[in-house]
């Protein structure tokens, strides 16, 4: 019991880095249960730009996830932009989290990122070279790197209030 405290409080540890929008390496896993091989690392989370537009600029993103009935979502604000760059060792695991507004996220590889809904609670997988919207407002994964090589992803984020990332605690029915 006190290994699962010890982590949920790295959670919130993380959390407050992650708010902060600065270069960070502090790790925790989700629910305190890693996938197989990951490890106690974090992601490393470079914030590259972050502008706001000059206009009022509002987005609406449709996303068909394999598995997944279409999602709508609407951002009525997506003036606060953000462009991070995301580093994921081999076996790292970003925790439980969602976002404030839609993440575009581009894997450039040389790893997989392995992503997991808590809707579905699926384990999808992103190569190197392929694109992906993550819906972000209150839309609950976390995503693990066990693919043998480093992963970099770059991101852009929309209506990002505070920081890029918002930890949540993992849901309980998605025990993985």
């Amino acid at each position: 019991m006190g290994e699962q405290i010890g982590r949920h409080h790295r959670t919130r540890i993380w959390a407050a880095a992650l708010v902060a929008g600065g270069a960070l390496a502090i790790g925790v896993l989700p629910g305190g249960v890693p996938p197989s091989g990951a490890d106690h690392g974090a992601p490393h989370i470079e914030v590259l730009a972050r502008n706001e537009f000059t206009a009022d600029v509002a987005a609406q993103f449709r996303v068909k996830t394999d598995g997944q009935k279409t999602a709508v979502m609407n951002l009525d604000d997506a003036s606060d932009v953000m462009i991070v760059k995301i580093t994921i060792a081999d076996g790292v695991v970003a925790p439980w989290h969602t976002h404030s507004g839609p993440a575009l996220l581009l894997n450039t590889g040389p790893g997989t990122l392995t992503s997991v809904l808590a809707d579905d609670c699926v384990a999808r997988d992103y190569p190197p070279g392929t694109a992906f919207v993550d819906p972000g407002q209150g839309s609950l994964h976390f995503a693990v790197n066990n693919s043998g090589d480093d992963i970099v992803l770059h991101a852009v984020f929309l209506g990002v209030e505070g920081g890029p990332v918002i930890p949540v605690d993992p849901p309980a029915d998605c025990n993985l």
